[in-house]
């Protein structure tokens, strides 16, 4: 059996504010720690989906190269 992690991103860039309409702001490097110690160092991971978004995506290469 697998486990399966939801996350939600990390802080971005640009900090708290509201993003329904648009804006597509990177992670700050508060928000890529706040990533990395939610999904640690799992080298078992065998599938990544994240949100065409950059501050989604570019965790979620990350995440897919370890």
């Amino acid at each position: 059996m697998g486990t399966i992690d939801l996350l939600h991103h990390g802080k971005p860039e640009s900090g708290v504010r509201y993003r329904g309409g648009g804006g597509d702001d990177p992670l700050s490097a508060g928000g890529w720690a706040q990533m990395r110690a939610a999904v640690g160092e799992s080298p078992d991971r065998t599938h990544v989906f994240d949100s065409p978004l950059r501050h989604c995506r570019s965790f979620a290469a990350a995440a897919a190269e370890c």
